[in-house]
Order: structure tokens, then C-alpha cells, then sequence
């Protein structure tokens, strides 16, 4: 009787140490699934922010191509036309999940070297520069986690580790 009684004992513990892992993976994978909404959720914001700048920038396009500075030998007009292209580009990317946090990459080095010229050449402070710190805080949130789960880029980056 004794014997059967230490390996129900046994038997029990062995379950309830299955349930509490079957549980714990289950919790696990609820918050990645959580954790990745809210980057899809991060990821359409700001990228409906940049269009909505794009889109701005198109309709004063005449008053920002007088003051725009021309790069690289580019007249204003063009190096204004070639920056809202890119801009259109790395948001349609990041709103899809491809080359997350590269293009996230991008317009974090963009950003911050936009901050760097206002603050030098149009003596801005930062507290004039609010938003652009917030950018600059979801770009860095964006590198670091990726597209989640809900990016365009993750079924073939799986494919590749089964191999």
C-alpha cells in the first residue's frame, strides 16, 4: 500500500510539473502575441505619421522647395522630391514589416542629424524639438524589437532556421 501511495505521489507531482510548463508556455506565448500587436500597432502608427508628413510637405511643396538646402550637387527641388520618395518608401516598409530596423535604422540616423541642424542652424531648443524626440524613441523601440510576429519578413526568416 505505501509503495502505491509514493508513486501516486510520484505520478502527481509529474502532472502538475507538465501543467505548470504547459501553463507557462501558453503565458509565453500569449505575451508574444500581445507584445507583437502592440509593435504592429507601433509600426502603423508611425508610419501613418511619416506619410501624413509627406503628404504635408506635398502641399506647401513650393514654400519648402525656397529654403530647402540642395545635397550632393541636387538642386533644392530635387534633393526636396528624391527625401519625400524616401520618406513615402521606409514608411510603406515599416507599415508592412520588411527591413524593420533597418529602414528603422535610417530614419533614426535622418532624425537625429535633423535634430543636430535645427538646433545648430536654426537655434532651436529642445523642448521646439518635442516630436522629434518621440520619433527618435519609437525608431529605438522599432530597432530593437523588429516587425514582430506580424511583419512580411518573419514567414521567410522561419523557413530559413527549419532548413
Amino acid at each position: 500500500m505505501e509503495c502505491f501511495v509514493v508513486w501516486y505521489a510520484i505520478c502527481l507531482q509529474m502532472s502538475m510539473e507538465k501543467l505548470s510548463h504547459k501553463n507557462l508556455t501558453q503565458q509565453t506565448l500569449s505575451q508574444m502575441r500581445n507584445a507583437s500587436r502592440a509593435i504592429l500597432f507601433l509600426r502603423i502608427f508611425i508610419g501613418g505619421v511619416i506619410l501624413l508628413h509627406v503628404i504635408g510637405k506635398m502641399q506647401t511643396y513650393s514654400n519648402l522647395v525656397i529654403d530647402y538646402p540642395p545635397v550632393l550637387g541636387l538642386s533644392s527641388a530635387t534633393t526636396l522630391t528624391i527625401t519625400m520618395l524616401f520618406q513615402s518608401l521606409f514608411a510603406a516598409l515599416i507599415v508592412i514589416g520588411v527591413a524593420t530596423r533597418l529602414v528603422s535604422s535610417v530614419m533614426f540616423m535622418v532624425t537625429l542629424l535633423s535634430i543636430a541642424n535645427m538646433m545648430q542652424i536654426h537655434d532651436m531648443t529642445i523642448m521646439d524639438l518635442k516630436l522629434d524626440f518621440l520619433y527618435l524613441g519609437i525608431y529605438t523601440t522599432l530597432i530593437i524589437s523588429g516587425s514582430g510576429i506580424y511583419g512580411f519578413n518573419v514567414p521567410w526568416a522561419t523557413m530559413q532556421t527549419e532548413k
